[in-house]
């Protein structure tokens, strides 16, 4: 987000409003100094659906008429899911299972060889 502090017009500080889903963050720019100023935010959140609108809204300007905007981009980042419970009970049962099949061939075994 930028603005040109060399223009009454355009000072900051200046202001935009993300959203994204249910996410909302307001990032504010309020540089020191003369000429083109700018400086980089982001804002993190979770998709609740495969489509998930976002937006980007300007909401002040100190000079009234201008927020830099630039680069704006999107990075998909995924993340492991866990096991749901159920899941690992029935792996755990599955492998009681061949534990207790393994022991009963063994004891079979062993009195065939006596």
């Amino acid at each position: 987000m930028g603005t040109y502090q060399s223009n009454p017009v355009y000072i900051g500080p200046v202001s935009v409003e993300a959203t994204a889903g249910s996410s909302n963050q307001t990032f504010t720019f309020n540089p020191s100094g003369s000429g083109s100023q700018w400086s980089s935010f982001s804002f993190d959140f979770t998709a609740t659906s495969t489509s998930t609108p976002i937006s980007i809204v300007g909401t002040f300007s100190g000079g009234c008429c201008h927020i830099g905007l630039d680069n704006v981009s999107v990075e998909a980042k995924t993340t492991q899911s866990v096991p749901e419970p159920s899941t690992i009970l029935g792996l755990g049962l599955l492998g009681f299972g061949a534990f207790c099949q393994r022991k009963l061939a063994q004891g079979k075994k062993s009195k065939q060889d006596n």
